[in-house]
């Protein structure tokens, strides 16, 4: 609708001048909440239907994919390694991430770059046999190409991958590789798929470092039994190359732990997991970066050992601290919910 506000005169007529009324927005709605209230409403109720959907299907994994994940995500640390070699790479690359042999990387899909810089080793000789996470993971592949079912595919995995190795004196000089020395193979699958640092992934990163660093001790360095720590509001977080993703979720669910106050709570183990990584889903998912392949084992596989269940009170808090995660780095970053 429009209002006169004037006339004026054009080709000796009188012309009206007109104005659009503008639509004004009441402040409160019919049900005496703010817009800001209502949004806030809004993002709370959806968060907390996506997270009882993950719940459901973090429920139905099965061993294998506990397995995978585990094989896939959790391997090439530092703590993989005898203390000595442990430390021998620590010298040898202060910059240590995910590191691996030639073959084992191949395994995962990767080849060594011809300008990598390799990292020496001990590798014992005659002590038996010991199976690599890549060789796992490849197994179980192919017996699911094959169409076997997982509980016939762990029989087969508990049969076939008994490690038989036993301490010995003899050893021999072995190189491994950090993740910044190889690269995807062309043509075949990555068991962790490889992004090359994408640029939202690293921009909703930042995003989120922002309101960690106005509430928390952060650092960016190599780790040697995790991807991220966390403990008395220091978080440390190891970013690995191609894998900006990974890095936002590990940046999240560590936060997640300290909002959480987990190192003040006499939580169960399992369910302290469970919490942080519903609410880096959540978070992800506000952000619309899909969590969903890391959530789903890591929860699953964290509550299968739960004596005592996730429940509505586990649910609450993690709501609130992914509110107050997304609302915090808002606010951090010139906004706010």
């Amino acid at each position: 609708m429009s209002e006169v506000i004037g006339f004026y005169k054009k080709d000796r007529k009188t012309r009206p001048i007109t104005r659009r009324k503008r639509k004004i927005r009441p402040l409160y709605d019919a049900t005496g909440l703010s817009h800001s209230m209502r949004n806030k409403k809004k993002t709370v109720e959806q968060l907390e239907d996506d997270a009882r959907e993950m719940l459901k299907k973090a429920g139905n994994i099965t061993n294998v994919d506990a397995i995978l994940n585990w094989a896939g995500k959790y391997t090439g640390l530092l703590k993989d390694f005898s203390p000595y070699n442990a430390i021998n790479i620590q010298i040898q690359d202060p910059r240590f991430t995910i590191v691996r042999s030639e073959r084992e990387w191949e395994r995962f899909g990767y080849e060594v770059r011809d300008d990598a810089k390799p990292i020496f080793v001990l590798v014992p000789v005659g002590g038996g046999v010991k199976h690599q996470p890549g060789e796992i993971a490849r197994f179980i592949e192919k017996k699911r190409e094959e169409g076997l079912s997982d509980e016939a595919i762990e029989a087969l995995y508990r049969e076939k991958f008994k490690d038989s190795f036993v301490p010995t004196h003899n050893f021999t000089i072995g190189r491994v590789y950090d993740k910044r020395d190889v690269k995807p193979i062309k043509g075949k699958k990555q068991l962790e798929p490889f992004d090359p640092d994408d640029a939202s992934n690293e921009e909703i990163y930042k995003r989120i470092r922002n309101f960690a660093v106005k509430n928390f001790v952060v650092e960016e360095t190599g780790i040697k039994n995790a991807r991220g720590v966390s403990h008395g509001g220091k978080i440390t977080i190891m970013k690995v190359p191609g894998e900006s993703k990974q890095a936002l979720n590990t940046l999240i669910h560590e936060i997640a732990h300290e909002v959480l106050g987990h190192h003040k709570r006499n939580l169960e183990r399992g369910l302290e997991e469970a919490e942080a990584e519903l609410t880096a889903y959540l978070v992800g998912k506000y952000y619309r970066v899909d969590l969903s392949g890391e959530a789903r084992p890591y929860i699953g596989s964290w509550l299968k050992g739960s004596k005592k269940g996730f429940g509505e009170e586990n649910l609450d808090r993690v709501l609130k601290a992914a509110h107050k995660i997304i609302n915090g780095t808002e606010k951090a970053n010139g906004g706010g919910l």
